[in-house]
């Protein structure tokens, strides 16, 4: 049988704890249900104010470093059909 390995979890990043980059405030968003889930004990949860802008920064940081790249990387296979004729 082999042998169990204990493994240390991952250390996080210090990047992604840091305080946020200055934006403009956001519109906060708040999310309804016709009839609000009820927890196990009877009791209901009270609706929060989700700002969404806020909770998925690093989403709008990714999707615009992505389109950076493809573009760059379309902008050089333009380049080079041009090239290569």
């Amino acid at each position: 049988m082999a042998k169990k390995v204990r493994r240390r979890p991952r250390q996080a990043s210090p990047a992604r704890y840091t305080a946020p980059k200055s934006t403009p405030p956001a519109q906060a968003v708040t999310t309804a249900t016709a009839s609000p889930p009820r927890a196990r004990g009877g009791a209901s949860e009270a609706v929060k104010a989700v700002n969404f802008a806020e909770e998925y920064r690093y989403v709008y940081e990714d999707l615009r470093r992505v389109a950076i790249l493809a573009g760059t990387i379309l902008l050089i296979l333009i380049v080079l059909s041009f090239i290569i004729r």
